[in-house]
């Protein structure tokens, strides 16, 4: 029997066999540090949760994010 270690990229959970390339792979994500606004418009959904958001990240870089709604009522929200 051959044991094999792996080693996961713990914010995405990608598999590798060399640890140096999963420590890579956990530092190349951004992580949010801050959310600066949250906009809500007035009516639908976004009268009560934000479908605006901008938001700052690891890296002092910024980006916006609107809330689209679903084209059926399932609950899931598509962020782009």
């Amino acid at each position: 029997m051959i044991e094999k270690q792996i080693y996961i990229c713990s914010t995405c959970e990608k598999p590798y066999e060399e640890k140096d390339q999963a420590v890579y792979c956990e530092a190349a994500h951004l992580h949010p540090r801050e959310i600066f606004s949250a906009g809500y418009s007035k009516t639908g959904r976004g009268y009560r949760i934000p479908d605006l958001l901008t938001v700052k990240f690891s890296d002092d870089s910024v980006e916006h994010y609107r809330l689209d709604q679903p084209e059926d009522d399932d609950g899931v929200f598509d962020f782009s």
